[in-house]
Protein backbone atom coordinates (compact mmCIF):
# COMPACT_ATOMS: atom_id res chain seq x y z
CA UNK A 1 0.00 0.00 0.00
CA UNK A 2 2.89 2.52 1.04
CA UNK A 3 4.37 1.62 -2.20
CA UNK A 4 1.21 2.32 -4.43
CA UNK A 5 0.75 5.65 -2.41
CA UNK A 6 4.49 6.91 -3.66
CA UNK A 7 3.68 5.71 -7.35
CA UNK A 8 0.55 7.93 -7.00
CA UNK A 9 2.46 10.62 -5.21
CA UNK A 10 5.18 10.81 -8.34
CA UNK A 11 2.25 10.44 -10.90
CA UNK A 12 0.61 13.61 -9.44
CA UNK A 13 4.43 15.64 -9.20
CA UNK A 14 4.93 14.63 -13.20
CA UNK A 15 1.73 16.53 -13.98
CA UNK A 16 3.04 19.77 -12.20
CA UNK A 17 5.83 19.89 -15.07
CA UNK A 18 4.78 22.58 -16.53
CA UNK A 19 3.77 24.33 -13.75
CA UNK A 20 7.54 24.46 -12.62
CA UNK A 21 8.48 25.54 -16.20
CA UNK A 22 5.90 28.55 -15.33
CA UNK A 23 6.97 29.75 -12.21
CA UNK A 24 10.81 29.43 -13.10
CA UNK A 25 9.89 31.51 -16.67
CA UNK A 26 8.01 34.27 -14.53
CA UNK A 27 11.16 34.44 -12.38
CA UNK A 28 13.58 34.69 -14.96
CA UNK A 29 11.42 37.52 -16.96
CA UNK A 30 11.72 39.39 -13.53
CA UNK A 31 15.79 38.91 -13.01
CA UNK A 32 16.50 39.61 -16.74
CA UNK A 33 14.49 43.06 -16.80
CA UNK A 34 16.62 44.10 -13.53
CA UNK A 35 20.09 42.60 -15.25
CA UNK A 36 19.37 44.23 -18.40
CA UNK A 37 18.05 47.92 -16.50
CA UNK A 38 21.44 47.34 -14.46
CA UNK A 39 23.58 46.76 -17.68
CA UNK A 40 21.88 49.33 -19.84
CA UNK A 41 23.03 52.15 -17.25
CA UNK A 42 26.49 51.07 -16.83
CA UNK A 43 26.82 51.02 -20.48
CA UNK A 44 25.14 54.75 -20.77
CA UNK A 45 27.84 55.91 -17.99
CA UNK A 46 30.33 54.78 -20.01
CA UNK A 47 29.47 56.49 -22.98
CA UNK A 48 29.33 59.67 -21.01
CA UNK A 49 32.80 59.00 -19.60
CA UNK A 50 34.18 57.91 -22.99
CA UNK A 51 33.25 61.58 -24.85
CA UNK A 52 34.27 63.68 -21.56
CA UNK A 53 37.63 62.08 -21.74
CA UNK A 54 37.72 62.65 -25.38
CA UNK A 55 36.79 66.26 -24.42
CA UNK A 56 38.90 67.12 -22.14
CA UNK A 57 42.10 65.32 -24.09
CA UNK A 58 40.97 67.90 -27.20
CA UNK A 59 41.29 70.39 -24.55
CA UNK A 60 44.48 70.29 -23.10
CA UNK A 61 45.99 69.16 -26.72
CA UNK A 62 45.07 72.28 -28.43
CA UNK A 63 47.17 74.89 -27.25
CA UNK A 64 50.01 72.17 -28.70
CA UNK A 65 48.75 72.52 -32.08
CA UNK A 66 49.33 76.08 -32.25
CA UNK A 67 52.28 77.83 -34.17
CA UNK A 68 54.43 78.72 -30.73
CA UNK A 69 53.28 82.13 -29.23
CA UNK A 70 50.04 82.70 -31.04
CA UNK A 71 48.19 82.88 -28.18
CA UNK A 72 50.65 85.25 -27.05
CA UNK A 73 50.69 87.33 -30.10
CA UNK A 74 46.78 87.49 -30.66
CA UNK A 75 46.19 89.33 -27.48
CA UNK A 76 46.03 93.11 -27.24
CA UNK A 77 44.73 96.10 -28.91
CA UNK A 78 46.95 95.32 -32.03
CA UNK A 79 46.50 91.61 -32.19
CA UNK A 80 45.59 90.32 -35.69
CA UNK A 81 46.20 87.72 -37.66
CA UNK A 82 45.51 87.58 -41.27
CA UNK A 83 42.42 85.75 -42.54
CA UNK A 84 44.61 82.99 -44.53
CA UNK A 85 46.48 81.79 -41.44
CA UNK A 86 43.85 81.45 -39.16
CA UNK A 87 41.53 79.66 -42.25
CA UNK A 88 44.64 77.16 -42.01
CA UNK A 89 44.94 77.20 -38.31
CA UNK A 90 40.60 76.49 -38.72
CA UNK A 91 41.29 73.47 -40.84
CA UNK A 92 43.79 72.26 -39.41
CA UNK A 93 42.16 72.35 -35.76
CA UNK A 94 39.19 70.80 -37.51
CA UNK A 95 41.18 67.77 -39.28
CA UNK A 96 41.94 67.02 -35.70
CA UNK A 97 38.33 67.33 -34.14
CA UNK A 98 37.32 65.33 -37.13
CA UNK A 99 39.88 62.02 -35.76
CA UNK A 100 38.84 62.56 -32.49
CA UNK A 101 35.18 62.29 -33.31
CA UNK A 102 34.18 65.56 -31.73
CA UNK A 103 32.82 68.51 -33.62
CA UNK A 104 34.81 71.76 -32.38
CA UNK A 105 37.66 72.98 -30.81
CA UNK A 106 37.55 76.47 -29.90
CA UNK A 107 39.63 79.27 -27.65
CA UNK A 108 37.80 82.41 -26.54
CA UNK A 109 39.07 85.30 -24.13
CA UNK A 110 37.59 88.56 -23.11
CA UNK A 111 37.93 91.60 -24.84
CA UNK A 112 36.73 95.02 -23.80
CA UNK A 113 33.87 93.49 -21.65
CA UNK A 114 32.89 90.81 -24.58
CA UNK A 115 33.74 87.29 -24.96
CA UNK A 116 35.41 87.10 -28.75
CA UNK A 117 37.01 84.19 -30.51
CA UNK A 118 40.64 83.60 -31.17
CA UNK A 119 40.10 80.63 -33.12
CA UNK A 120 37.53 78.18 -33.91
CA UNK A 121 38.10 75.15 -35.75
CA UNK A 122 35.85 75.19 -39.38
CA UNK A 123 35.92 72.65 -42.27
CA UNK A 124 36.07 73.94 -45.80
CA UNK A 125 32.61 73.76 -46.90
CA UNK A 126 32.09 75.96 -43.01
CA UNK A 127 34.51 78.55 -44.28
CA UNK A 128 33.47 78.67 -47.69
CA UNK A 129 29.96 79.05 -46.04
CA UNK A 130 30.94 81.62 -43.57
CA UNK A 131 29.89 79.59 -40.72
CA UNK A 132 32.29 79.75 -38.18
CA UNK A 133 33.59 82.06 -35.47
CA UNK A 134 36.28 84.79 -37.14
CA UNK A 135 39.24 85.64 -35.47
CA UNK A 136 37.96 88.14 -32.35
CA UNK A 137 34.72 88.31 -33.96
CA UNK A 138 32.01 88.52 -30.36
CA UNK A 139 30.53 85.09 -30.00
CA UNK A 140 26.69 85.80 -29.52
CA UNK A 141 24.67 84.04 -26.70
CA UNK A 142 27.51 83.92 -24.28
CA UNK A 143 26.14 81.22 -21.45
CA UNK A 144 26.39 82.30 -18.08
CA UNK A 145 28.05 79.76 -17.42
CA UNK A 146 31.08 80.77 -19.32
CA UNK A 147 31.61 84.33 -17.75
CA UNK A 148 31.60 82.46 -14.52
CA UNK A 149 34.49 80.38 -15.96
CA UNK A 150 36.75 83.86 -16.74
CA UNK A 151 35.64 84.34 -13.19
CA UNK A 152 37.00 81.88 -11.33
CA UNK A 153 38.97 79.92 -13.05
CA UNK A 154 37.18 75.98 -12.68
CA UNK A 155 37.01 74.28 -15.72
CA UNK A 156 33.72 72.53 -15.94
CA UNK A 157 31.01 70.16 -18.34
CA UNK A 158 27.91 71.57 -19.81
CA UNK A 159 24.99 71.25 -22.37
CA UNK A 160 24.13 74.21 -23.90
CA UNK A 161 22.75 75.33 -27.49
CA UNK A 162 23.84 77.97 -30.20
CA UNK A 163 23.52 79.01 -33.13
CA UNK A 164 25.86 75.81 -34.28
CA UNK A 165 23.61 73.55 -32.60
CA UNK A 166 23.29 71.70 -29.44
CA UNK A 167 26.26 70.37 -27.66
CA UNK A 168 28.22 68.65 -24.84
CA UNK A 169 31.40 71.26 -23.92
CA UNK A 170 34.31 70.83 -21.49
CA UNK A 171 35.89 74.25 -20.74
CA UNK A 172 38.81 74.48 -19.44
CA UNK A 173 40.30 77.93 -18.94
CA UNK A 174 44.08 78.47 -19.38
CA UNK A 175 45.61 81.64 -17.50
CA UNK A 176 48.81 83.00 -19.27
CA UNK A 177 51.61 84.24 -17.17
CA UNK A 178 50.96 88.19 -17.76
CA UNK A 179 47.40 86.90 -16.05
CA UNK A 180 45.05 87.19 -19.15
CA UNK A 181 42.83 84.43 -18.91
CA UNK A 182 41.16 82.56 -22.04
CA UNK A 183 38.91 79.44 -22.17
CA UNK A 184 39.83 76.13 -24.48
CA UNK A 185 35.83 74.76 -25.21
CA UNK A 186 35.65 71.17 -27.19
CA UNK A 187 32.48 70.48 -28.25
CA UNK A 188 30.51 66.92 -29.19
CA UNK A 189 27.23 67.03 -30.81
CA UNK A 190 24.28 66.10 -28.37
CA UNK A 191 22.29 63.81 -31.02
CA UNK A 192 25.89 61.78 -31.24
CA UNK A 193 25.63 60.67 -27.41
CA UNK A 194 22.20 60.04 -27.96
CA UNK A 195 22.76 57.42 -30.73
CA UNK A 196 25.42 55.98 -28.71
CA UNK A 197 22.83 56.21 -25.26
CA UNK A 198 20.25 54.54 -27.66
CA UNK A 199 22.96 51.89 -29.29
CA UNK A 200 23.66 50.73 -25.51
CA UNK A 201 20.23 50.34 -24.71
CA UNK A 202 19.48 48.02 -27.70
CA UNK A 203 22.79 46.20 -26.55
CA UNK A 204 21.46 45.91 -23.05
CA UNK A 205 18.29 44.59 -24.06
CA UNK A 206 19.81 42.28 -27.37
CA UNK A 207 21.82 40.68 -24.10
CA UNK A 208 18.90 40.50 -21.68
CA UNK A 209 16.37 38.41 -24.24
CA UNK A 210 19.57 36.38 -25.08
CA UNK A 211 20.40 35.62 -21.83
CA UNK A 212 16.37 35.01 -21.19
CA UNK A 213 15.87 32.71 -24.24
CA UNK A 214 19.16 30.66 -22.55
CA UNK A 215 17.28 30.72 -19.19
CA UNK A 216 14.39 29.29 -20.73
CA UNK A 217 15.91 26.30 -22.85
CA UNK A 218 17.90 25.29 -19.55
CA UNK A 219 14.48 25.42 -17.44
CA UNK A 220 12.69 23.48 -20.47
CA UNK A 221 15.76 21.15 -20.16
CA UNK A 222 16.10 21.14 -16.34
CA UNK A 223 12.22 20.34 -16.12
CA UNK A 224 12.05 17.68 -19.01
CA UNK A 225 15.00 15.87 -16.97
CA UNK A 226 13.18 16.07 -13.73
CA UNK A 227 9.99 14.63 -15.63
CA UNK A 228 12.33 11.24 -17.01
CA UNK A 229 13.68 11.01 -13.61
CA UNK A 230 10.46 10.48 -11.95
CA UNK A 231 9.23 8.37 -14.18
CA UNK A 232 11.89 5.81 -14.19
CA UNK A 233 11.62 6.30 -10.27
CA UNK A 234 7.86 5.14 -10.48
CA UNK A 235 8.44 2.18 -12.87
CA UNK A 236 11.16 1.23 -10.68
CA UNK A 237 8.96 1.49 -7.27
CA UNK A 238 6.29 -1.05 -9.26
CA UNK A 239 8.91 -3.62 -9.89
CA UNK A 240 10.49 -3.18 -6.02
CA UNK A 241 6.93 -5.23 -4.82
CA UNK A 242 8.43 -8.08 -6.64
CA UNK A 243 12.04 -8.34 -6.03
CA UNK A 244 13.89 -7.29 -2.49
CA UNK A 245 17.01 -6.68 -4.89
CA UNK A 246 15.30 -4.41 -7.06
CA UNK A 247 13.79 -2.66 -3.63
CA UNK A 248 17.19 -1.60 -2.57
CA UNK A 249 18.76 -0.47 -5.58
CA UNK A 250 15.19 2.06 -5.84
CA UNK A 251 16.08 2.85 -2.23
CA UNK A 252 19.33 4.11 -3.63
CA UNK A 253 17.47 5.95 -6.37
CA UNK A 254 15.38 7.67 -3.80
CA UNK A 255 18.63 8.94 -1.70
CA UNK A 256 19.81 10.28 -4.77
CA UNK A 257 16.57 12.12 -5.08
CA UNK A 258 16.30 13.97 -1.97
CA UNK A 259 19.90 15.20 -2.92
CA UNK A 260 18.64 16.46 -5.79
CA UNK A 261 15.30 18.25 -4.31
CA UNK A 262 17.18 19.35 -1.09
CA UNK A 263 19.15 21.72 -4.05
CA UNK A 264 16.41 22.46 -5.73
CA UNK A 265 14.89 23.72 -2.35
CA UNK A 266 18.26 25.81 -1.71
CA UNK A 267 17.40 27.22 -5.01
CA UNK A 268 13.82 27.87 -4.67
CA UNK A 269 14.48 29.44 -1.14
CA UNK A 270 17.00 32.17 -2.80
CA UNK A 271 15.01 32.66 -6.03
CA UNK A 272 11.82 33.42 -4.01
CA UNK A 273 13.56 35.25 -1.16
CA UNK A 274 14.75 37.59 -3.87
CA UNK A 275 11.21 38.27 -5.80
CA UNK A 276 9.69 38.69 -2.28
CA UNK A 277 12.08 41.30 -1.60
CA UNK A 278 11.44 43.11 -5.05
CA UNK A 279 8.02 42.72 -5.04
CA UNK A 280 7.23 45.25 -2.13
CA UNK A 281 9.51 47.92 -3.49
CA UNK A 282 7.47 47.21 -6.99
CA UNK A 283 4.09 46.98 -5.18
CA UNK A 284 5.27 50.30 -3.68
CA UNK A 285 6.05 52.19 -7.14
CA UNK A 286 2.82 50.46 -8.86
CA UNK A 287 0.52 52.04 -6.20
CA UNK A 288 2.19 55.55 -5.96
CA UNK A 289 2.09 55.67 -9.84
CA UNK A 290 -1.29 54.88 -9.61
CA UNK A 291 -2.13 57.56 -7.20
CA UNK A 292 0.41 60.25 -8.74
CA UNK A 293 -2.15 59.66 -11.92
CA UNK A 294 -5.35 60.50 -10.25
CA UNK A 295 -4.15 63.57 -8.10
CA UNK A 296 -1.82 65.27 -11.21
CA UNK A 297 -5.58 65.74 -12.93
CA UNK A 298 -7.34 67.01 -9.80
CA UNK A 299 -4.26 69.65 -9.56
CA UNK A 300 -4.11 70.11 -13.49
CA UNK A 301 -7.82 71.26 -13.37
CA UNK A 302 -7.34 72.93 -10.31
CA UNK A 303 -4.23 74.83 -10.23
CA UNK A 304 -5.02 77.65 -13.02
CA UNK A 305 -8.73 78.46 -11.49
CA UNK A 306 -6.75 78.73 -8.13
CA UNK A 307 -3.53 81.38 -9.28
CA UNK A 308 -6.36 83.11 -10.58
CA UNK A 309 -8.33 83.58 -7.81
CA UNK A 310 -4.96 84.49 -5.76
CA UNK A 311 -3.92 88.27 -5.27
CA UNK A 312 -0.05 88.75 -5.24
CA UNK A 313 0.61 88.14 -1.12
CA UNK A 314 -1.52 84.45 -1.18
CA UNK A 315 -0.01 83.22 -4.63
CA UNK A 316 3.37 84.00 -2.67
CA UNK A 317 2.61 81.83 0.55
CA UNK A 318 1.30 79.07 -1.63
CA UNK A 319 4.53 79.08 -3.40
CA UNK A 320 6.14 78.78 -0.31
CA UNK A 321 3.93 76.21 1.57
CA UNK A 322 4.60 73.85 -1.80
CA UNK A 323 8.01 74.71 -2.08
CA UNK A 324 8.65 73.76 1.71
CA UNK A 325 6.50 70.43 1.03
CA UNK A 326 9.59 70.01 -1.98
CA UNK A 327 12.47 70.54 0.41
CA UNK A 328 11.52 69.01 3.28
CA UNK A 329 12.30 65.64 3.78
CA UNK A 330 9.69 63.42 5.44
CA UNK A 331 10.84 62.29 8.67
CA UNK A 332 7.70 61.32 10.83
CA UNK A 333 5.73 57.94 11.15
CA UNK A 334 1.96 57.41 10.97
CA UNK A 335 1.74 57.73 14.99
CA UNK A 336 3.72 61.02 14.98
CA UNK A 337 1.64 62.82 12.41
CA UNK A 338 -1.67 61.81 13.72
CA UNK A 339 0.08 63.71 16.89
CA UNK A 340 1.19 66.57 15.53
CA UNK A 341 -1.95 67.05 13.03
CA UNK A 342 -4.54 66.16 16.78
CA UNK A 343 -2.69 68.99 18.20
CA UNK A 344 -2.18 71.39 15.34
CA UNK A 345 -5.89 70.94 14.79
CA UNK A 346 -7.19 72.19 18.18
CA UNK A 347 -5.06 75.36 18.08
CA UNK A 348 -6.49 75.98 14.48
CA UNK A 349 -10.07 75.34 16.25
CA UNK A 350 -9.35 77.59 18.71
CA UNK A 351 -8.75 80.69 16.22
CA UNK A 352 -11.30 79.43 13.85
CA UNK A 353 -9.98 78.06 11.06
CA UNK A 354 -13.39 76.09 8.99
CA UNK A 355 -12.42 72.15 8.87
CA UNK A 356 -9.45 72.40 10.91
CA UNK A 357 -8.34 69.02 10.74
CA UNK A 358 -8.07 68.72 7.83
CA UNK A 359 -6.06 72.23 7.32
CA UNK A 360 -4.20 70.91 9.96
CA UNK A 361 -2.89 67.11 8.25
CA UNK A 362 -2.19 69.24 5.01
CA UNK A 363 0.64 71.45 6.99
CA UNK A 364 1.89 68.80 8.45
CA UNK A 365 2.20 66.86 5.10
CA UNK A 366 4.33 69.57 4.09
CA UNK A 367 6.37 69.70 7.18
CA UNK A 368 4.72 73.10 7.97
CA UNK A 369 3.78 72.70 11.25
CA UNK A 370 6.04 75.39 12.88
CA UNK A 371 5.11 77.76 10.72
CA UNK A 372 1.15 77.81 11.68
CA UNK A 373 1.06 81.62 11.96
CA UNK A 374 2.96 82.31 8.19
CA UNK A 375 0.09 80.80 6.57
CA UNK A 376 -2.87 81.39 8.42
CA UNK A 377 -4.23 84.05 5.90
CA UNK A 378 -3.98 81.00 3.30
CA UNK A 379 -6.12 78.86 5.66
CA UNK A 380 -8.68 81.78 6.68
CA UNK A 381 -9.15 82.74 2.88
CA UNK A 382 -12.25 82.96 1.27
CA UNK A 383 -10.61 80.22 -1.34
CA UNK A 384 -9.40 78.38 1.64
CA UNK A 385 -11.38 75.39 -0.06
CA UNK A 386 -10.07 75.86 -3.27
CA UNK A 387 -6.44 76.22 -1.94
CA UNK A 388 -6.42 73.20 0.27
CA UNK A 389 -7.83 70.96 -2.34
CA UNK A 390 -5.14 71.92 -4.96
CA UNK A 391 -2.48 72.12 -1.93
CA UNK A 392 -3.66 68.05 -0.97
CA UNK A 393 -2.97 67.01 -4.59
CA UNK A 394 0.16 68.59 -4.66
CA UNK A 395 1.18 66.85 -1.25
CA UNK A 396 -0.03 63.60 -2.50
CA UNK A 397 1.90 63.83 -5.80
CA UNK A 398 5.16 64.37 -3.60
CA UNK A 399 4.53 61.97 -0.74
CA UNK A 400 3.99 59.19 -4.11
CA UNK A 401 7.03 60.54 -5.86
CA UNK A 402 9.33 59.85 -2.82
CA UNK A 403 7.43 56.88 -2.51
CA UNK A 404 8.86 56.08 -6.00
CA UNK A 405 12.23 57.11 -5.31
CA UNK A 406 12.46 55.19 -2.17
CA UNK A 407 11.08 51.65 -3.53
CA UNK A 408 13.61 52.53 -6.85
CA UNK A 409 16.89 52.82 -4.12
CA UNK A 410 15.59 49.60 -2.25
CA UNK A 411 15.55 47.61 -5.28
CA UNK A 412 18.94 48.61 -6.27
CA UNK A 413 20.47 48.14 -2.59
CA UNK A 414 18.84 44.01 -2.99
CA UNK A 415 20.77 43.76 -7.10
CA UNK A 416 23.71 45.38 -5.21
CA UNK A 417 23.88 43.09 -2.17
CA UNK A 418 23.31 39.90 -4.55
CA UNK A 419 26.05 41.09 -7.00
CA UNK A 420 28.39 41.70 -3.80
CA UNK A 421 27.50 38.06 -2.79
CA UNK A 422 28.16 36.68 -5.70
CA UNK A 423 31.39 38.27 -6.58
CA UNK A 424 33.12 40.45 -4.39
CA UNK A 425 35.12 43.54 -5.46
CA UNK A 426 38.22 41.90 -7.20
CA UNK A 427 39.77 45.68 -8.24
CA UNK A 428 41.22 46.83 -5.14
CA UNK A 429 44.50 46.38 -4.30
CA UNK A 430 45.68 44.97 -0.96
CA UNK A 431 47.54 47.88 1.44
CA UNK A 432 48.23 48.15 4.55
CA UNK A 433 45.52 49.71 5.96
CA UNK A 434 44.73 51.23 9.79
CA UNK A 435 41.97 49.87 11.17
CA UNK A 436 40.45 52.68 12.95
CA UNK A 437 40.06 54.29 10.21
CA UNK A 438 37.91 52.33 8.35
CA UNK A 439 35.47 51.57 11.80
CA UNK A 440 35.45 55.73 11.50
CA UNK A 441 34.19 55.68 8.10
CA UNK A 442 31.77 53.29 8.89
CA UNK A 443 30.57 54.96 12.16
CA UNK A 444 30.41 58.19 10.41
CA UNK A 445 27.64 56.61 7.92
CA UNK A 446 25.46 55.91 10.70
CA UNK A 447 26.19 59.36 12.56
CA UNK A 448 23.17 60.52 12.50
CA UNK A 449 21.08 57.31 13.94
CA UNK A 450 23.67 57.04 16.75
CA UNK A 451 22.91 60.87 17.92
CA UNK A 452 19.17 60.12 18.17
CA UNK A 453 19.64 57.95 20.98
CA UNK A 454 22.58 55.43 21.23
CA UNK A 455 25.49 56.30 23.47
CA UNK A 456 28.36 55.30 21.78
CA UNK A 457 31.88 54.48 23.58
CA UNK A 458 34.64 53.58 21.67
CA UNK A 459 38.26 52.52 22.48
CA UNK A 460 40.75 52.52 20.22
CA UNK A 461 44.08 50.91 21.01
CA UNK A 462 47.40 51.62 18.87
CA UNK A 463 48.04 48.68 16.65
CA UNK A 464 50.01 47.76 13.60
CA UNK A 465 47.90 48.28 10.36
CA UNK A 466 46.76 44.85 8.62
CA UNK A 467 47.23 44.31 5.13
CA UNK A 468 43.45 43.84 3.61
CA UNK A 469 41.24 45.89 1.57
CA UNK A 470 39.90 49.17 2.71
CA UNK A 471 36.48 48.96 1.24
CA UNK A 472 35.86 45.53 2.32
CA UNK A 473 36.65 45.97 6.01
CA UNK A 474 34.55 49.25 6.09
CA UNK A 475 31.54 47.39 4.42
CA UNK A 476 31.90 44.50 7.21
CA UNK A 477 31.71 47.25 9.87
CA UNK A 478 28.94 48.91 7.93
CA UNK A 479 26.92 45.73 7.74
CA UNK A 480 27.67 44.75 11.93
CA UNK A 481 26.72 48.59 13.37
CA UNK A 482 23.59 48.40 11.32
CA UNK A 483 22.38 45.49 13.04
CA UNK A 484 23.32 46.69 16.24
CA UNK A 485 21.35 49.70 15.75
CA UNK A 486 18.59 47.85 14.24
CA UNK A 487 18.49 45.45 17.33
CA UNK A 488 18.80 48.79 20.05
CA UNK A 489 15.66 50.66 18.08
CA UNK A 490 18.56 53.56 18.01
CA UNK A 491 18.01 53.12 22.22
CA UNK A 492 21.22 51.97 23.75
CA UNK A 493 24.72 51.73 24.58
CA UNK A 494 26.95 50.63 21.93
CA UNK A 495 30.60 49.89 22.31
CA UNK A 496 33.32 49.66 19.54
CA UNK A 497 36.94 48.63 20.05
CA UNK A 498 40.23 47.63 18.42
CA UNK A 499 42.93 45.77 20.11
CA UNK A 500 46.24 43.32 19.71
CA UNK A 501 44.58 39.30 20.75
CA UNK A 502 46.36 36.20 20.02
CA UNK A 503 48.79 38.08 17.25
CA UNK A 504 45.90 39.48 15.63
CA UNK A 505 44.13 42.25 15.03
CA UNK A 506 40.89 42.43 17.04
CA UNK A 507 37.85 44.32 16.89
CA UNK A 508 35.15 44.27 18.71
CA UNK A 509 31.37 45.22 18.72
CA UNK A 510 29.10 45.48 21.69
CA UNK A 511 25.19 46.41 21.80
CA UNK A 512 22.75 46.29 24.48
CA UNK A 513 19.88 45.08 21.68
CA UNK A 514 17.45 42.35 21.84
CA UNK A 515 19.64 39.60 21.11
CA UNK A 516 19.81 36.46 19.19
CA UNK A 517 17.74 33.46 20.44
CA UNK A 518 20.08 30.37 20.65
CA UNK A 519 18.41 28.57 17.64
CA UNK A 520 19.05 31.66 15.28
CA UNK A 521 22.60 31.86 15.96
CA UNK A 522 23.87 28.42 13.66
CA UNK A 523 21.95 30.35 10.98
CA UNK A 524 23.19 34.06 10.82
CA UNK A 525 25.63 33.49 8.15
CA UNK A 526 23.06 31.28 6.00
CA UNK A 527 22.74 33.33 2.64
CA UNK A 528 19.02 35.00 2.66
CA UNK A 529 18.44 33.89 6.26
CA UNK A 530 17.18 37.17 8.39
CA UNK A 531 15.16 37.52 11.70
CA UNK A 532 14.25 40.86 10.48
CA UNK A 533 10.40 41.71 9.68
CA UNK A 534 9.17 41.51 6.12
CA UNK A 535 10.95 44.07 3.57
CA UNK A 536 13.69 45.15 6.22
CA UNK A 537 16.43 42.99 5.12
CA UNK A 538 17.55 40.48 2.37
CA UNK A 539 19.25 38.08 4.72
CA UNK A 540 22.92 38.81 2.85
CA UNK A 541 24.96 41.37 4.93
CA UNK A 542 25.98 38.63 7.28
CA UNK A 543 27.01 36.42 4.95
CA UNK A 544 28.96 38.98 3.15
CA UNK A 545 30.68 39.93 6.12
CA UNK A 546 31.37 36.36 7.02
CA UNK A 547 33.00 35.85 3.14
CA UNK A 548 34.82 39.24 3.36
CA UNK A 549 36.58 37.84 6.80
CA UNK A 550 37.44 34.34 5.38
CA UNK A 551 38.89 36.11 2.58
CA UNK A 552 41.65 38.30 4.27
CA UNK A 553 41.66 34.45 6.22
CA UNK A 554 40.37 35.69 9.68
CA UNK A 555 37.22 34.62 11.90
CA UNK A 556 34.44 35.95 13.64
CA UNK A 557 32.83 35.30 16.55
CA UNK A 558 29.22 35.87 17.66
CA UNK A 559 28.03 35.96 21.62
CA UNK A 560 23.83 36.72 21.94
CA UNK A 561 21.93 36.89 25.02
CA UNK A 562 18.36 37.33 24.59
CA UNK A 563 17.10 40.53 26.26
CA UNK A 564 20.84 41.62 27.03
CA UNK A 565 22.65 42.07 23.83
CA UNK A 566 24.77 40.83 21.21
CA UNK A 567 28.70 40.83 21.20
CA UNK A 568 30.62 40.17 17.42
CA UNK A 569 33.67 39.96 17.59
CA UNK A 570 36.34 40.10 14.23
CA UNK A 571 39.86 38.35 14.22
CA UNK A 572 42.22 39.44 11.27
CA UNK A 573 45.61 38.75 10.35
CA UNK A 574 48.23 41.58 10.32
CA UNK A 575 49.69 39.88 6.94
CA UNK A 576 47.05 37.80 5.13
CA UNK A 577 47.73 36.98 1.93
CA UNK A 578 44.51 36.96 0.64
CA UNK A 579 43.95 35.72 -3.11
CA UNK A 580 42.64 39.09 -5.51
CA UNK A 581 41.63 37.66 -9.13
CA UNK A 582 41.76 39.89 -11.78
CA UNK A 583 43.84 42.06 -9.94
CA UNK A 584 47.15 43.57 -11.64
CA UNK A 585 50.12 41.97 -10.03
CA UNK A 586 52.97 43.90 -8.32
CA UNK A 587 56.08 45.82 -10.16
Amino acid sequence: MRLKFLSVKLLARLRSVWEIVLVFAVINLVATSAYVFFIYQLKQQEVYKTFDARLVAAANALPYMLPAGYLEQTIGDQASVSPATYQGLARSVSAYVDKAGLSYLYVFVQRRGEVVYLLDSASDAEISNDNYGHFLEPYKGVPVLLRQIFADGEPRFAEYSDKFGSFRTYFMPVTRADGVRLIVGADINISTLHEMVQEAWVSSLSIGLLVFGCSLLLTWWLAEKRAKVLYRANIALEAARKNAESALQELKITQQQLIESEKMATLGQLVGNVAHELNSPIGAVKSSGETIAQELGEALLGLPQLLEMLDAHALNLFVQLVGQGLSTAPTLNARDERTQTRSLASELNAIGVPDAEARARLLVRFGAQARMQDYLPLLQHPQSEAIARTATSLAIIIHGSRNINTAVAKVSRIVFSLQTFSSLDRSAFLMQIPLQQTVQQALQTYSSLIQQGIELVCDFADIAPVHAVAEDLTQVWSHLLFNALQSMKNNGTLRVSISDAEGMALVTLSDTGNGIAPEHLAKIFAPFFTTSTSGEGSGLGLAIVKKIIDMHQGRIEVQSEVGVGTTVRVYLAYSAQVPRPGAMPEA
